[in-house]
């Protein structure tokens, strides 16, 4: 996966709209829309940003190897949002149990 289809992959797990995260970011929902659509490269700031609002390590987004993210969003793309929501309150259980 490119670092587009990586972040619009994350969106949509998340189950985040281009309008919601661009309100997070400070940034325009165009610019959004332009980054997952792989018209621009986002800053490493920006990556940085998105990566915090969306709780994901920066370093597996800039990956140039398929990572295990890489599978776990092909794998979990195809859920129904429900689903989705499910496996993320899930792993974010299993990271406060963990303490992180």
């Amino acid at each position: 996966m490119q670092l587009h289809e990586r972040l619009k992959a994350l969106l949509k797990v998340a189950g985040i709209t281009h309008a919601e995260l661009a309100e997070d970011m400070g940034l325009s929902t165009r610019q959004i829309t332009r980054v997952v659509s792989g018209v621009s490269v986002p800053q490493p700031d920006t990556i940085a940003k998105w990566c915090q609002v969306l709780g994901v390590d920066p370093g597996v987004i800039m990956a140039d190897r398929p990572s295990m993210l890489d599978i776990v969003l092909m794998g979990i793309s195809s859920l129904t949002t429900e689903e989705r929501k499910f496996i993320l309150d899930f792993i974010a259980a299993l990271d406060q149990e963990r303490g992180e």
